[in-house]
Protein backbone atom coordinates (compact mmCIF):
# COMPACT_ATOMS: atom_id res chain seq x y z
CA UNK A 1 0.00 0.00 0.00
CA UNK A 2 2.81 2.41 0.88
CA UNK A 3 4.45 1.65 -2.47
CA UNK A 4 1.20 2.55 -4.28
CA UNK A 5 0.99 5.88 -2.44
CA UNK A 6 4.64 6.61 -3.22
CA UNK A 7 4.07 5.77 -6.90
CA UNK A 8 0.96 8.02 -7.04
CA UNK A 9 2.84 10.87 -5.38
CA UNK A 10 5.75 10.49 -7.78
CA UNK A 11 3.42 10.41 -10.79
CA UNK A 12 1.62 13.52 -9.53
CA UNK A 13 4.91 15.38 -9.14
CA UNK A 14 5.89 14.44 -12.69
CA UNK A 15 2.48 15.53 -13.97
CA UNK A 16 2.87 18.95 -12.29
CA UNK A 17 6.60 19.43 -12.82
CA UNK A 18 7.77 16.91 -15.38
CA UNK A 19 6.32 18.60 -18.44
CA UNK A 20 8.43 21.73 -18.16
CA UNK A 21 8.15 22.52 -21.86
CA UNK A 22 4.35 22.76 -21.78
CA UNK A 23 3.89 24.60 -18.47
CA UNK A 24 4.14 28.30 -17.68
CA UNK A 25 5.84 29.23 -14.43
CA UNK A 26 5.56 32.32 -12.28
CA UNK A 27 8.52 34.60 -13.02
CA UNK A 28 10.78 36.32 -10.51
CA UNK A 29 9.26 39.71 -11.36
CA UNK A 30 5.74 38.66 -10.30
CA UNK A 31 4.66 40.79 -7.33
CA UNK A 32 1.53 41.48 -5.33
CA UNK A 33 1.42 44.65 -3.28
CA UNK A 34 -0.97 46.76 -1.31
CA UNK A 35 -0.67 50.23 0.19
CA UNK A 36 -2.45 50.65 3.51
CA UNK A 37 -3.41 54.16 4.61
CA UNK A 38 -3.52 54.53 8.41
CA UNK A 39 -4.57 57.93 9.77
CA UNK A 40 -2.82 59.45 12.77
CA UNK A 41 -0.23 56.72 13.09
CA UNK A 42 3.49 57.39 13.31
CA UNK A 43 6.10 55.49 11.33
CA UNK A 44 7.32 53.86 14.56
CA UNK A 45 3.82 52.71 15.55
CA UNK A 46 3.24 51.21 12.10
CA UNK A 47 6.64 49.49 12.22
CA UNK A 48 5.92 47.90 15.61
CA UNK A 49 2.45 46.71 14.55
CA UNK A 50 3.93 45.32 11.31
CA UNK A 51 6.50 43.33 13.29
CA UNK A 52 3.74 41.99 15.54
CA UNK A 53 1.60 41.04 12.54
CA UNK A 54 4.50 39.20 10.91
CA UNK A 55 5.24 37.23 14.08
CA UNK A 56 1.59 36.31 14.63
CA UNK A 57 0.90 35.41 11.01
CA UNK A 58 3.94 33.33 10.09
CA UNK A 59 4.57 30.83 12.87
CA UNK A 60 6.52 28.23 10.92
CA UNK A 61 10.28 28.05 11.55
CA UNK A 62 11.18 28.81 7.92
CA UNK A 63 8.89 31.87 7.90
CA UNK A 64 11.26 34.31 9.48
CA UNK A 65 12.19 37.96 9.40
CA UNK A 66 15.50 38.20 7.55
CA UNK A 67 15.97 41.95 7.82
CA UNK A 68 14.49 44.77 9.87
CA UNK A 69 15.49 48.42 10.02
CA UNK A 70 13.24 50.71 12.02
CA UNK A 71 14.95 53.89 10.78
CA UNK A 72 14.59 52.89 7.12
CA UNK A 73 11.09 51.53 7.81
CA UNK A 74 11.72 48.12 6.23
CA UNK A 75 10.94 44.58 7.26
CA UNK A 76 11.83 41.67 4.96
CA UNK A 77 11.23 37.99 5.50
CA UNK A 78 9.77 34.76 4.19
CA UNK A 79 6.24 33.48 4.35
CA UNK A 80 4.19 30.52 3.19
CA UNK A 81 0.56 29.51 2.87
CA UNK A 82 -0.89 26.01 2.74
CA UNK A 83 -1.86 25.04 -0.79
CA UNK A 84 -3.50 21.90 -2.22
CA UNK A 85 -2.11 21.06 -5.64
CA UNK A 86 -4.45 18.05 -6.04
CA UNK A 87 -6.36 15.56 -3.93
CA UNK A 88 -3.22 13.60 -3.06
CA UNK A 89 -0.59 16.32 -3.41
CA UNK A 90 -0.50 19.20 -0.96
CA UNK A 91 2.15 21.63 0.09
CA UNK A 92 2.84 25.32 0.32
CA UNK A 93 3.20 28.40 -1.79
CA UNK A 94 6.30 30.12 -0.44
CA UNK A 95 7.19 33.78 -0.99
CA UNK A 96 9.19 36.78 0.19
CA UNK A 97 7.44 39.46 2.25
CA UNK A 98 8.59 43.08 2.23
CA UNK A 99 6.91 45.69 4.41
CA UNK A 100 7.82 49.36 4.01
CA UNK A 101 6.47 51.95 6.45
CA UNK A 102 6.09 55.72 6.39
CA UNK A 103 4.04 58.17 8.39
CA UNK A 104 0.34 57.24 8.06
CA UNK A 105 0.89 54.42 5.54
CA UNK A 106 2.54 51.14 4.79
CA UNK A 107 3.11 48.94 1.77
CA UNK A 108 3.25 45.14 1.81
CA UNK A 109 4.78 43.33 -1.16
CA UNK A 110 4.76 39.58 -1.81
CA UNK A 111 7.25 38.25 -4.40
CA UNK A 112 9.64 35.39 -5.29
CA UNK A 113 6.90 32.77 -5.34
CA UNK A 114 7.80 29.08 -5.29
CA UNK A 115 6.16 25.75 -4.49
CA UNK A 116 6.86 23.13 -1.89
CA UNK A 117 5.18 19.83 -2.76
CA UNK A 118 4.69 17.58 0.24
CA UNK A 119 2.36 14.83 -1.04
CA UNK A 120 1.07 11.95 0.99
CA UNK A 121 4.45 10.25 1.43
CA UNK A 122 8.03 10.62 0.41
CA UNK A 123 10.33 13.62 0.61
CA UNK A 124 9.16 17.20 0.12
CA UNK A 125 10.08 18.75 -3.23
CA UNK A 126 10.83 22.48 -3.67
CA UNK A 127 10.46 23.99 -7.11
CA UNK A 128 9.10 26.65 -9.38
CA UNK A 129 5.44 27.60 -9.04
CA UNK A 130 3.21 26.83 -12.01
CA UNK A 131 1.17 29.86 -13.10
CA UNK A 132 -2.12 27.99 -12.75
CA UNK A 133 -1.33 27.12 -9.15
CA UNK A 134 -0.38 30.75 -8.49
CA UNK A 135 -3.78 31.83 -9.80
CA UNK A 136 -5.46 29.25 -7.54
CA UNK A 137 -3.48 30.62 -4.56
CA UNK A 138 -4.28 34.31 -5.29
CA UNK A 139 -7.41 34.47 -3.09
CA UNK A 140 -5.43 33.27 -0.06
CA UNK A 141 -2.63 35.73 -0.82
CA UNK A 142 -5.17 38.57 -1.11
CA UNK A 143 -6.72 37.53 2.23
CA UNK A 144 -3.24 37.64 3.77
CA UNK A 145 -2.76 41.24 2.61
CA UNK A 146 -6.30 42.12 3.79
CA UNK A 147 -5.41 40.68 7.19
CA UNK A 148 -2.32 42.90 7.32
CA UNK A 149 -4.41 46.00 6.55
CA UNK A 150 -7.01 45.06 9.15
CA UNK A 151 -4.34 44.47 11.80
CA UNK A 152 -2.71 47.84 11.14
CA UNK A 153 -6.04 49.64 11.42
CA UNK A 154 -7.08 47.81 14.58
CA UNK A 155 -6.85 49.38 18.01
CA UNK A 156 -3.50 49.41 19.75
CA UNK A 157 -2.25 45.92 20.46
CA UNK A 158 -0.45 46.82 23.67
CA UNK A 159 -2.09 46.04 26.98
CA UNK A 160 -0.73 48.30 29.69
CA UNK A 161 -3.35 47.20 32.26
CA UNK A 162 -1.75 44.02 33.45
Amino acid sequence: MKNNILILTTISIFIFYGCAGSLTYVTNDTELNRVVEVENMSKDEIFIKSMEWFSRTFKESKSVIDYQDKEAGKIMGNGAITHYFSMIVNGQVKFSVKIEVRENRSRITLSNFSAKIIGSSGPAVDGALIEGEYIKALPKLEILMDDYATYLKSASSSNDNW
